[in-house]
């Protein structure tokens, strides 16, 4: 298995302060320079730094970075929304730079296999065990990617993804995956 470390943002700004504004400001020019803003944040909500900033930093939100191979700087990121129970909506993103002979879905799998292992602050708990994600079918490289990680299509709604670009809304592909899913 790939060595990985998952860091919340919040806890970069508990230990040091900068640590977190560095990561985040070079991970938002990461995800510029791949061009990968359209199609995380395809409702247009997130264009620029500061929106990106207090994003990550949103009380509703877990913002994780993903570092491989004790390297400084971030190769992915994933963020959790919408909590129900032990159930969260999924959100990632893996950086284009060179990974060696890594895959991103073998990042991806990595990272989910240490998530599931995560818990909830001063509790047992994890932090959930269920993850859902919602990705619009016309990106039908993540919808492929998702698959090949592990969720689980469970059912298409229309309309489910406003589409900045097209200024409409477009069907969402639903997809689950629990720890118990990963691990089998």
């Amino acid at each position: 298995m790939i060595p990985i470390k998952i860091v919340n943002v919040r806890d970069l700004i508990r230990a040091k302060v900068g640590a977190a504004e560095m990561v985040l400001a070079y991970y938002w020019g990461q995800l510029n320079e791949d061009g990968l803003i359209d199609s995380l944040f395809y409702d247009a909500k997130i264009r620029a730094f500061k929106d990106f900033r207090d994003f990550c930093l949103d009380r509703n939100k877990h913002f994780f970075v993903v570092f491989i191979n004790d390297e400084v700087l971030p190769i992915g990121h994933f963020h959790l929304t919408n909590f129900a129970g032990l159930t969260a909506y999924v959100h990632f993103s893996i950086l284009r730079r060179g990974h060696g002979h890594v895959s991103s879905v073998e990042i991806a799998k990595a990272t989910l296999v240490e998530f599931f292992k995560m818990r909830r602050y001063s509790s047992p708990l994890p932090l959930a065990q269920t993850l859902i994600g919602v990705t619009p079918t016309r990106n039908k490289l993540a919808c492929r990617f998702i698959k090949q990680v592990g969720f689980k299509p469970v059912a298409t709604i229309p309309g489910a993804c406003y589409m900045h670009d097209l200024d409409e809304y477009t069907p969402g592909l639903v997809t689950v995956l629990t720890a118990d899913e990963l691990a089998s």
